[in-house]
């Protein structure tokens, strides 16, 4: 699972499309995201049903973009509704509002004009199913063939990030450990908030501020291991740049220390005792 542009990279682990179409699809949805209008995202601390309350008035103007947790969403649109719109909610001490620094408006109406030119681009690339298991942002459920399409990645690229139901789907799937793959846990905290305290997930990340890399990468794959995932120690303990390869380090067996603890007979007893009551324990 990804979450939206991170998809992409999902679906190429996946298999669904080369590493270089899906280089191509990211260049080609950057460069034509460059050429629309200006606009603004601000994350809002409220459920999906109360962001299409607020942003109502407003038309086609103001669109979600991203549902991330069943309390915090994204809504994206023209600069001056978003400057409105959080301006309108500053007195709202029951939710919390914050600008994101980007300059589109990521899954809104304010990127139409651009997916004609998008699908063209789409429609170029080679597709095959997902070779493992795959869950969507767009439906937020788990996809086969209808991702291997242009007209799913425009669909992608317009239609808001359906995040934590992706989360809740995998949850139901059976899925316990959530490894994000980045160089800070921006999303592990977001799922956090999709499921109950009690779930027993384990949230691990790859890398994390303040945390030397490697200590983080060490303590995350330990977890992993001990939690059932399966590890690559192959690939793991092969050499580097900046370190030689690992080798098997030989433990010490048991100190055989050569102490013997053996049970003498008595020499002699009663002859009705018992032979077993005759050992001196």
């Amino acid at each position: 699972m990804g979450h939206s542009i991170g998809e992409y990279v999902a679906a190429c682990v996946a298999g669904v499309f080369s590493l270089e179409d899906g280089l191509k699809l990211v260049a080609a949805r950057g460069l034509l995201m460059q050429s629309c209008e200006e606009g603004r995202m601000l994350a809002v601390s409220v459920s999906e049903d109360k962001a299409m309350e607020i942003i109502a008035p407003f038309g086609t103007d103001v669109s979600v973009a991203t549902i991330n947790a069943p309390e915090s969403v994204v809504i994206s649109g023209k600069p001056e509704a978003i400057a409105a719109i959080e301006s309108g909610l500053a007195d709202e001490e029951a939710i919390e509002t914050k600008l994101l620094p980007i300059p589109r408006a990521s899954h809104s109406g304010m990127i139409e004009p651009i997916l004609i030119e998008f699908e063209k681009v789409a429609a170029s690339i080679t597709y095959a199913e997902p070779g493992i298991p795959l869950c969507s942002n767009v439906t937020g459920e788990m996809v086969t063939e209808e991702i291997t399409t242009p007209e799913y990645w425009v669909r992608h690229l317009r239609q808001p990030v359906r995040f934590a139901k992706s989360v809740q789907t995998l949850y139901d799937q059976g899925f316990e450990i959530f490894l994000e793959i980045g160089s800070k846990p921006a999303l592990l905290g977001m799922a956090g908030q999709c499921l109950p305290d009690d779930a027993g997930m384990s949230w691990l990340p790859s890398l994390r501020e303040g945390q030397a890399d490697w200590r983080q990468l060490l303590q995350s794959l330990g977890e992993l291991y001990v939690r059932g995932g399966t590890v690559d120690w192959v690939g793991f303990d092969k050499a580097s740049d900046d370190r030689p390869p690992r080798r098997k380090v030989q433990l010490p067996t048991y100190p055989c220390q050569r102490q013997r603890y053996w049970v003498d007979k008595i020499s002699s007893g009663d002859a009705n005792t018992p032979s077993w009551l005759r050992i001196r324990i």
